[in-house]
């Protein structure tokens, strides 16, 4: 499994996806409405084991896409991380989290974020980060702040309309540096 770690938190670790966690992601994940409501809604096994497929064939070097948020203590899987090129401007990196409803309200959606601004900038050595982000989603909107993210303008997201395009620069990010490190 280590092999599959692209980083870690205190808590969590950011790994590759497996076709076998299908099963896992739609249970916990892909199958549960308040968690899908702003991600494209609910998914069938099928749909979620298609794109696991789909995922798991497009990892590249450097190591960018959709990662499995396992919490370190109990070994499963709490949620997700993206980093991946812009869907609408494939010069530019964007930043996701999402964490099962069991675990809302214990910052492991920060932590996740955290745990990918460093993987971007000390990693990868990005440049800026994006995140697109539905204004009516309080919840992730309050861990884009904390993470220091800035508003720049409304965009045209797909299945969602108008929604809120943040952005942070590495020399933003600065200080913040080191608090997750590379597996």
């Amino acid at each position: 499994m280590e092999h599959d770690v692209i980083a870690t938190g205190e808590r969590i670790l950011l790994r590759k996806l497996r076709v076998t966690d299908a099963g896992e992601i739609n249970l916990k994940i892909d199958s549960c409405p308040k968690v899908c409501e702003y991600v494209g809604g609910t998914k069938s096994f099928e749909e979620t084991l298609a794109g696991v497929k789909r995922i798991v064939g497009s990892y590249g070097d450097p190591v960018t896409g959709i990662f499995a948020a396992v919490c370190i203590a109990q070994g499963d899987i709490i949620g997700w991380g993206i980093l991946k090129p812009f869907p609408l401007d494939q010069t530019q990196y964007e930043i996701g989290y999402g964490v099962v409803a069991a675990s809302w309200g214990q910052n492991y959606a920060t932590e996740i974020g955290g745990i990918l601004l460093n993987y971007g900038f000390n990693v990868l050595g990005l440049k800026r980060l994006v995140a697109a982000v539905n204004p009516r989603n309080l919840a992730s909107k309050r861990v884009i702040h904390k993470l220091g993210f800035i508003y720049r303008k409304k965009i045209d997201w797909p299945d969602q309309g108008k929604v809120n395009l943040y952005a942070l620069e590495q020399w933003q990010y600065g200080a913040q540096a080191g608090q997750a490190s590379v597996g």
